[in-house]
């Protein structure tokens, strides 16, 4: 006889803090600054863009930030010119900042799985952008 079993499963409450809107444009101008002086100069030169057309890889044409929810996402848009390409340009979110409180993040990036996977938690906004920086796991291709 087959009983069915029923049991008690761990079931986390979802965060519901509200973000200021004031402070999320003060992050958003933040983090548009930070992308202008530190990531595109070295995402977007013309050496990688010929080096990957010459071999049919994607390329990085530009790279950008946005909030959804209670996560602020920097993302990179990437292009590809080969005839065999599923998709000519697509967002690749490189970076996930979980808002957990006034001025506190947990930083995350995509594995190769699809899943983000959290490596930094409960940093300051000016910690976070320097992981960012300079964390290979955050590296734009």
């Amino acid at each position: 006889m087959n009983k069915k079993r029923y049991g008690w499963v761990y079931s986390p409450t979802k965060s519901t803090t509200k973000i200021d809107d004031k402070y999320k444009k003060e992050i958003l101008d933040r983090s548009i600054e930070f992308i202008n002086s530190k990531i595109k100069p070295t995402a977007i030169t013309e050496e990688k863009i010929s080096t990957a057309k010459k071999h049919g890889f994607s390329y990085t044409i530009d790279v950008y930030s946005k909030w959804y929810r209670n996560y602020f996402y920097f993302c990179a848009k990437c292009k590809n010119d080969s005839p065999n390409a599923i998709q000519g340009e697509y967002e690749d979110k490189f970076a996930r900042l979980k808002y957990i409180d006034k001025n506190r993040f947990d930083v995350s990036y995509m594995r190769h799985t699809g899943q983000w996977f959290e490596l930094y938690p409960n940093v300051t906004f000016e910690e976070a952008l320097e992981i960012i920086e300079k964390d290979p796991n955050f590296m734009i291709m």
